[in-house]
């Protein structure tokens, strides 16, 4: 049994995808919170270019 819980204790096997599942999950929740910030700027930005595109598109052709 103490050989048993020994080889238990220093088996690894599963900590790498146990340390890359975290590390998702960590930026997963960082995206979910800093995302409803970036859609107003990725809106802003193209509400933007199409007023640009549009006043170019309006210009007298002389």
């Amino acid at each position: 049994m103490r050989k048993w819980l020994s080889k238990l204790h220093s088996e690894e096997s599963g900590q790498g995808m146990m340390e890359y599942s975290l590390f998702s999950f960590m930026i997963l929740i960082g995206g979910s919170l800093a995302l409803p910030n970036a859609i107003d700027g990725f809106f802003d930005a193209y509400n933007n270019y199409l007023a640009g595109f549009f006043y170019i598109l309006s210009l007298p052709i002389i």
